[in-house]
């Protein structure tokens, strides 16, 4: 029998694990003044065609400063399939709008494709994933020649007898231009929980420290990201 959901289970399952989640990320005050707050905020339908197939089709809006300055928004497209239990494979479009320094906007078309392995030891459950992406120059006028290997390593983490159970990763970000050159151009520290209200609704809420190296003036940002997922079947 499925448990109906109750504004008192949510509540009563925040003391238990959330406060955790606030401590482990509450930023030095020596590296928050120097660094920038942006907002990651997103919609995603979801679909389960077979029970090794699925689809995903989301909305995202980005701010340079919590919900006042858009700097980005896209749609984005996912096909995964998962061949046997401990392995996923994903393909990604997206359609992207990113705002210029002067204020106008470019339009832009990302490929990534990723291979993620991972299996659960008791109430952990250590992953890799493997990312390649690239932003055609067939579909782009602003010709890249470059593309991105992403590492992720992440750890979730089952809390017992809490509901908002954290999951925390590293994710570096290597840069190859035309001569193979291997940059690392990103390093992002995450971690991120999620709430299910019932079997087609749940909130995400996570926080990223994101740091550049490849640039003039890098953008060491931290990052808050939420998020509602619907899931149709």
């Amino acid at each position: 029998m499925k448990k109906k959901f109750s504004l008192r289970t949510f509540f009563l399952s925040i003391p238990k694990c959330f406060f955790l989640f606030l401590f482990l990320w509450i930023p030095q005050t020596g590296h928050a003044q120097y660094a920038d707050l942006w907002s990651w905020n997103y919609v995603t339908l979801t679909g389960k065609i077979s029970p090794a197939w699925e689809v995903r089709l989301s909305e995202e809006l980005r701010y340079d400063d919590p919900f006042s300055d858009l700097a980005k928004y896209f749609t984005q497209a996912e096909l995964i399939y998962s061949p046997v239990k401990f392995l996923t494979l994903e393909g990604t479009y997206r359609n992207i709008r990113d705002r210029r320094k002067d204020g106008s906007w470019e339009k832009l078309h990302r490929l990534h494709f990723s291979v993620e392995a991972g299996k659960k030891f008791g109430r952990f459950s250590p992953a890799y994933r493997l990312r390649w992406q690239n932003y055609p120059d067939a579909w782009n006028s602003d010709k890249t020649t470059y593309f991105y290997l992403r590492h992720k390593l992440s750890l979730k983490w089952d809390i017992p007898n809490c509901k908002i159970n954290p999951e925390f990763s590293a994710e570096f970000f290597h840069r190859f231009n035309d001569n193979r050159t291997n940059e690392l151009a990103t390093l992002r520290f995450s971690i991120k929980s999620s709430y299910k209200f019932n079997q087609h609704h749940r909130i995400i809420f996570g926080l990223h420290k994101q740091y550049e190296y490849d640039e003039k003036t890098p953008e060491n940002a931290w990052i808050i990201r939420i998020g509602y997922r619907y899931d149709l079947f």
